[in-house]
């Protein structure tokens, strides 16, 4: 199980003092970040026309945008009834992605369509770009090795050789190069993020071998930041040495005993400088910009909202709610001699006042 930093007292050093050594993006993944970013912030204010304006503009920046953000865009364009702007979004989908149609409306209810961009898909008939069918069906193969590997309690390593010697033959595993959703209709992104960590946990030279993979295929545009500040998070967990510039706290909520609450670390000045220095590097919002964002879309209150994963506007992704034994936390506090009840968040308060159901579709 993931510690969660208070409970093992580590933020007790001075953190104001260290060094960041996280390395520069390049200018243009670093513009297409910006105006994500504030295309996000607009959702959260409602501010839908703003929201496209930005996603439109963060798009000029990278040749194929992440699958979340042509997805929230395409929202976005439907609620402003700028149809015309999703014919786009919906090639980079068909032909980018490698998605079909029934792919493409799982994701997104045909009630946002036009006329227009219903035809669009149901007569698209250009090829997807080549993709590489063998990596894909091997990285799966290697996904289902290493889901058994867990339950038989195996190492690591097999898993982190086969890992290596794809990348070797076919690079990362990216929305291009293995299409954006598995066969469960799902998003990629778990999967990696699962396998990353096991092989993160091996320690050693294999670990670093893999960090320094992320960093490169970030850099490339072919990881979302998110997924790559839980990688970060999980080695800052487990390595032996930790690292101050691996630490982007991307767990925004605590779960335990039925109630939400904050992440269980010290809020500290210097504490909070460098999650958000090593999240700015990467082109994440600020820490407590993005628990509101999340908690408006994931506890969304809306009478009408059944589940607010497939109806209401999600600006933050991949993220993990760590659910922790209470008898564990309870004890944990009590020896800390913190008051557990200051970490206590009323999401739904929070959400409500987001105005989440503006953000319903």
């Amino acid at each position: 199980m993931k510690k969660t930093l208070l409970l093992i007292g580590f933020l007790q050093f001075s953190m104001a003092q260290a060094q960041l050594q996280r390395p520069a993006m390049n200018a243009e993944l670093s513009a297409y970040f910006k105006f994500v970013n504030l295309a996000a912030r607009a959702l959260h204010a409602d501010n839908f026309p703003v929201a496209a304006q930005n996603y439109e503009e963060a798009f000029r920046h990278k040749p194929v945008p992440f699958f979340a953000d042509l997805k929230n865009a395409f929202i976005v364009n439907s609620k402003n009834g700028f149809h015309e702007r999703n014919l786009v979004l919906l090639k980079f989908m068909l032909r980018d992605k490698g998605m079909d149609s029934a792919q493409v409306f799982s994701q997104l209810p045909r009630r946002i369509f036009d006329a227009s961009g219903l035809d669009f898909v149901r007569n698209f008939r250009e090829k997807p770009k080549p993709g590489t069918e063998i990596f894909k069906k091997a990285f799966y193969n290697l996904y289902e090795s290493y889901q058994a590997d867990l339950n038989t309690m195996l190492p690591h390593d097999h898993t982190a050789e086969r890992f290596f010697d794809l990348y070797t033959k076919y690079g990362f595993p990216s929305e291009e190069k293995i299409g954006c959703l598995n066969e469960n209709g799902e998003e990629i992104w778990s999967g990696i993020n699962n396998i990353v960590n096991g092989i993160t946990y091996s320690k050693g030279q294999t670990a670093e071998k893999m960090m320094k993979i992320l960093q490169t295929e970030f850099e490339n545009g072919n990881i979302p930041p998110s997924v790559l500040a839980n990688c970060y998070d999980y080695a800052h967990q487990n390595l032996s040495s930790r690292k101050a510039e691996y630490y982007f706290q991307n767990e925004l909520l605590a779960m335990t005993g039925g109630k939400v609450y904050r992440p269980f670390i010290y809020y500290t000045d210097s504490v909070m400088q460098v999650i958000n220095t090593n999240r700015v590097s990467i082109g994440l919002d600020s820490f407590h910009i993005v628990q509101k964002q999340y908690i408006a879309g994931k506890f969304c209150t809306a009478p009408e909202c059944s589940d607010a994963s497939k109806s209401t506007i999600q600006t933050v992704l991949y993220i993990s709610n760590p659910q922790l034994p209470y008898g564990f936390v309870k004890a944990a506090f009590e020896k800390e001699k913190q008051d557990m009840n200051w970490y206590l968040m009323d999401v739904q308060s929070i959400a409500s006042r987001c105005n989440c159901g503006n953000k319903q579709y």
